[in-house]
């Protein structure tokens, strides 16, 4: 009896070691994943403004230290019939038992504006910020669309921008603008409703924008149904 884990995120790796915890050395475990390396993303959105680095670690330094087997590969179906992970190109991977966690694919989902993934997209977002000049008031939005099922990240670039503005002088007005009638509804009406909207605009330097309002380019506000 095998089990093969299909992905190389958090989610493969804390099930790989629940699995061992749980049935020690009976149940080999291989991870199947499309990269060498574990990114540790939380950091991510401090990474454009060089407040820190996204943590980087040896997948397979990970997979030795442990006892996994690791293979490379990127899954293109799986065979259910026949117990087998097909993998694009050429190549297979058999299993007794198989565990998806691939993780979401992020998407563009407003044309023009930066879609911010992780590291991968800090120098783009870097070089957006670089290019921001003293003068008039600049307005830059942070936008988490109702499809953005955890929107800390937002607030969080939309803080450090404020802060990275205000160290260099610049005139600029972040925008937080998200489907939430308040202010990190994620984490519950009680944590809410401590976080007054004056904190997280007046003293941060960052607005928000709950739905019904319609913010066009000008700064114009206008309520929608």
């Amino acid at each position: 009896m095998s089990l093969v884990i299909a992905g190389g995120g958090p989610a493969a790796l804390e099930a790989a070691l629940a699995v061992q915890r749980l049935a020690g050395d009976r149940l080999p475990v291989t991870l199947l994943s499309d990269r060498d390396e574990f990114v540790y993303r939380p950091v991510a959105v401090a990474e454009p403004f060089g407040f820190a680095s996204a943590q980087r670690f040896s997948l397979r330094r990970l997979c030795e230290d442990r006892g996994f087997e690791l293979k490379r590969g990127t899954v293109a179906a799986v065979d259910p019939d026949r117990h087998r992970v097909l993998l694009e190109g050429d190549g297979q991977v058999p299993y007794d038992v198989l565990l998806l966690a691939l993780g979401a694919r992020a998407e563009e989902t407003i044309p023009g504006a930066i879609t911010f993934r992780g590291p991968e997209d800090s120098a783009r977002l870097r070089a957006a910020l670089e290019q921001l000049h003293a003068g008039e008031p600049l307005r830059v939005a942070f936008v988490a669309g109702t499809e953005t099922a955890w929107t800390l990240p937002v607030y969080e670039l939309a803080l450090m921008t404020a802060r990275w503005a205000q160290a260099r002088g610049l005139a600029l007005e972040p925008w937080l603008i998200t489907w939430e009638e308040r202010p990190l509804t994620i984490f519950g009406d009680a944590a809410a409703a401590s976080v007054a909207e004056p904190r997280t605009s007046a003293a941060s330097g960052a607005g928000f924008h709950g739905p019904g309002r319609r913010i066009d380019a000008d700064g114009t506000t206008r309520w929608t149904p």
